[in-house]
């Protein structure tokens, strides 16, 4: 029993230790990974590759932009999906480690074959809380509405990730998003200013 609760001891010292030298979240980042995006209710799931940036201009205010390229090998065609969001946020520190935020972006996803392009416009806004738990991990939740356009995406939208750090300047991530009519999910490497 002894050694038991020395070792729950250790264990949650370090945890305390971990967050008081946690730093704040990263704000300044350039990342590019593979996506994987999944279209609802069929059976087509589409490869490609994902880039995001965010640069914050004070304290508070701060963009974020980010770019998907996908397709899909069909049986006699090729399927391209093309994303892009472009979005102004605030955020506010509630402490140390975890800042809640809220993003206005412009949203734009472009589908088609070799013989029908369809290009969406249209926006979204959300609200999200990012959270620097350790030196070495953060970790974010995002919930919004979007309204796309031409595409027929109305709804809620939402994202999860998580990223490990190995120094203050890289990091690699994994990252799930959901829209009305797919899915994607990602694996990024970053790289923090």
């Amino acid at each position: 029993m002894t050694i038991f609760r020395t070792w729950l001891l250790f264990v949650v010292v370090n945890i305390i230790s971990l967050n008081a030298f946690a730093d704040s979240p990263s704000w300044n980042y350039a990342e590019v990974g593979y996506g994987k995006m999944e279209i609802d209710d069929t059976d087509i799931d589409l490869d490609g590759i994902v880039a995001e940036g965010s640069y914050a201009f004070s304290p508070h205010i701060f963009v974020r932009g980010e770019l998907g390229a996908f397709t899909e090998n069909l049986l006699f065609d090729d399927l391209d999906v093309d994303t892009l969001s472009a979005g102004i946020g605030w955020k506010s520190a509630t402490s140390n480690q975890t800042d809640v935020y809220g993003i206005v972006s412009y949203e734009r996803i472009e589908s088609g074959d070799s013989d029908e392009s369809i290009d969406g416009k249209g926006y979204s806004g959300i609200v999200g809380v990012k959270s620097r738990f350790s030196t070495t991990f953060e970790g974010y939740a995002e919930a919004g509405y979007i309204d796309v356009n031409d595409v027929d995406i109305s709804g809620f939208t939402g994202r999860i990730g998580i990223n490990a750090f190995f120094s203050d300047m890289f990091s690699v991530g994994v990252r799930y998003k959901f829209v009305d009519d797919f899915d994607v999910a990602s694996a990024v490497v970053s790289v923090h200013f």
